[in-house]
């Protein structure tokens, strides 16, 4: 049978061979290699099914091995063959062979067979044999397309149908990849055994040591175009076809070259010399390089200067780039530093690298500039503000502002004047609490975030509204509330149910604070506006918010919880963590679920290490101490039972602390929200410490919020009527 060669043995054939009867082995003219005469028993294993393991990359075999048993002319040999499963138990097979040839040692096993077994054979003087194999008895998979083909921002959509024998079963039987999905997972039933497996569908892999990678990747490579010389072959891997077509090297729109295949090809492999284009790309500045798939191409590469430029800079009205690259589709986002709401105007830079600016630029104040390669085959947006891979520019004056509103916040960023108390968009205001860092950098106010925060705190109901008008995702939610205080506060309901519905199912950590008083009105007081708010809590949150709001309790307190199971992990390596988190099939539904809160609960633990959970670990265990006191006191001490669910088992602070200091500052902050003075300061402090926890750990930091706002909630709603703190 023919096996993949390893990295280094392109080219070459690996092939496995029978030695029955062979005395010795040699090269020709070189020392020979004795050959032991005992023949040992061998297990005759089909090929495995092709794209399903076991989360342990285990290869999954749809027929179970047969037994071959060696032939003794001179005596009759008693084999013992003992099959268990392998996480352990009894023996389904314990019984002697003393026949030569094939064995049937499955004779009295429930079929089909599911499951990982070990098969140990045992004869005289050691002659032996012991396997692991993984067994899915009459299982098949159909691929569609039969092998996926790369895309610029993944893999070619696909579909994998399981086929299962009578008396088992797949869930699910059909499985849909989308761009970004290289594999999924499946659970196999038979009888009273349940198997999860990844079913992983045929792709095309590339492999290019000169781009510093050793392993075949799925995606497009990407090169620098002053490396192309060394980059050595590109070698393509297609499963169960020949790639015998040219290879396409483009610049924008224009093909400009071909590379034929080179080199020693085996069956599924491909390699291309890509040092042939290093001319053809060094005029042009780029490339794109591609290979006909069907009646499309496929891209499988992508070559790009490595520095586009050496600066930039606002001269008599003209945008100078400093050694600019003369690439082909190179293009300018320019960013206003006084208006940074506004989107970036785009500019062609031609190759002398000098672009004119728009008049309404020209004096705009200083300016953001990003620069990169325009490419028609991929469709992307710029970003709604530039990283640090862009260029600032010094530049004179002001923008001029579409209406009063805006022109009073451009000349607050100016210095020219003062921060409107009441301005008419407040989503802007939260755009410049989130991009501060960058404008104080460039000349606005140092106090901008405290000064908009300030603002933002005195209208907390159109506050938090407002942050769907500004895109923020997750993340910049969780941290844009706590880092302003506003996780602190507790707007009064405005009347209007869409937006809460909205924020719910976008931005639930907000929508919990928006709709906190409705959140603790009784089932029969609320109203109808009320039943509609919870009603799209609960579909978003799931059955544990409708738990914890009764007053049953949180069915999932634990989960999430950095216990003795999180430091074995950490002694992990992180290909060991990950197949321990497959084998778990952790599914992600309602935002308060078991699943979906260990997803949550991983991005901290990944996130350990980091600088500011390394910062917050420091103090993680005296700030749940100190929180539990400060609960236990309050006019909500039930609110310290979250806290104390998620705490380490053994009390260990630490990073071991972090998820019970994440739930520990969301009940705080929720219960200073009701006007508890001791709370409100114990927020102020630790915000800071808080902020950063939420900035790597966001999923857990929001889902706390809401869980924190339906622990209180619950406790104000079993409060006898006329009750408050």
């Amino acid at each position: 049978m023919d096996a993949p060669v390893p990295f280094g043995w392109e080219g070459w054939r690996l092939q496995l061979a029978s030695l029955k009867q062979v005395r010795s082995l040699s090269l020709a003219g070189g020392p020979g290699h004795t050959v032991q005469g005992c023949e040992r028993p061998r297990l005759l294993l089909g090929g495995p099914i092709p794209g399903v393991t076991t989360p342990y990359n285990s290869p999954v075999h749809a027929e179970a091995p047969q037994l071959s048993l060696p032939d003794a002319a001179d005596s009759v040999i008693s084999w013992h063959v003992d099959i268990r499963p392998a996480a352990g138990g009894p023996a389904l097979v314990s019984r002697e062979f003393d026949q030569p040839g094939a064995a049937d040692i499955w004779a009295g096993v429930p079929r089909p067979i599911l499951g990982a077994f070990d098969i140990t054979v045992r004869g005289p003087l050691g002659r032996g044999t012991r396997r692991t194999v993984f067994i899915a008895e009459g299982i098949s998979v159909r691929y569609e397309p039969a092998v996926r083909a790369l895309r610029v921002g993944g893999l070619e959509p696909g579909q994998a149908d399981i086929h299962v024998p009578v008396g088992a079963a797949a869930s699910p039987a059909r499985l849909s990849f989308g761009v970004t999905d290289r594999a999924r997972m499946a659970e196999l039933r038979a009888g009273p055994e349940s198997e999860p497996v990844v079913i992983t569908p045929p792709h095309v892999d590339l492999l290019c040591a000169g781009v510093g990678t050793s392993t075949w990747t799925a995606a497009p490579i990407h090169a620098a175009t002053e490396a192309i010389a060394d980059l050595g072959r590109l070698l393509v891997r297609v499963p169960g076809a020949v790639v015998s077509t040219d290879l396409e090297v483009w610049a924008g729109r224009q093909r400009i070259q071909t590379i034929p295949p080179s080199g020693g090809q085996a069956a599924g492999l491909t390699g291309y010399d890509l040092p042939r284009a290093s001319e053809t790309v060094a005029h042009h500045g780029r490339a794109e390089l591609f290979l006909p798939w069907g009646q499309t191409v496929m891209p499988v590469g992508f070559v790009r200067p490595r520095r586009l430029t050496a600066g930039a800079a606002v001269v008599a009205g003209r945008l100078e780039f400093q050694d600019c690259v003369p690439a082909e589709g190179l293009t300018a986002a320019v960013y206003l530093t006084r208006a940074p709401w506004r989107p970036p105007v785009v500019l062609p830079v031609p190759r002398e690298g000098t672009a004119e600016l728009p008049v309404a630029v020209r004096e705009a104040g200083p300016l953001r500039v990003l620069l990169r390669v325009d490419d028609p085959w991929i469709v992307s947006e710029w970003p709604a503000w530039p990283g640090r891979s862009s260029y600032a520019c010094d530049a004179p004056g002001v923008p001029v502002g579409a209406d009063p509103d805006e022109d009073a916040l451009i000349r607050f960023l100016a210095g020219e004047d003062d921060l409107p108390v009441s301005p008419g968009r407040v989503d802007r205001l939260w755009r410049l609490v989130q991009l501060a860092t960058d404008l104080i950098g460039a000349g606005a106010p140092a106090n901008l975030r405290e000064r908009c925060a300030a603002v933002l705190r005195e209208r907390p109901g159109p506050a938090v509204a407002a942050l769907l008008e500004t895109g923020s995702d997750t993340a910049a939610c969780a941290v844009g509330l706590i880092s302003t205080g506003l996780a602190t506060a507790r707007p009064e309901p405005d009347g209007e149910a869409s937006i809460a519905e909205q924020l719910w199912g976008t931005l639930p950590a907000a929508a919990a604070i928006l709709c906190s008083s409705v959140l603790a009105q009784a089932a029969d007081s609320g109203g109808a506006l009320a039943a509609d708010i919870v009603e799209a809590a609960q579909a978003q949150c799931g059955p544990s918010l409708s738990a914890v709001l009764s007053g049953a309790g949180d069915p999932c307190a634990q989960v999430g919880q950095f216990g003795p199971d999180a430091e074995r992990m950490a002694l992990l390596s992180a290909d060991q963590i990950e197949a321990v988190w497959q084998a778990a099939v952790v599914v992600p539904q309602a935002l308060l679920d078991a699943d979906t809160r260990a997803i949550a609960a991983r991005q901290m633990f990944d996130a350990r290490r980091t600088t500011e959970l390394s910062r917050a670990a420091r103090e993680a265990g005296l700030i749940v101490r100190a929180a539990e006191r400060l609960v236990a006191a309050s006019p909500y001490p039930c609110a310290a039972a979250p806290i104390a669910a998620r705490r380490h088992p053994g009390g260990k602070g630490g990073w071991l602390a972090l998820p019970a200091m994440s739930i520990a500052m969301a009940v705080v902050a929720r219960i200073a929200a009701r006007g508890h003075e001791a709370s409100r300061s114990f927020e102020r402090s630790w915000r800071e410490h808080w902020t950063g926890l939420a900035r790597q750990a966001p999923d857990l930091a929001s889902i706390d919020l809401v869980l924190a706002e339906a622990h209180i909630a619950s406790a104000e709603r079993a409060r006898p009527a006329g009750e408050q703190a």
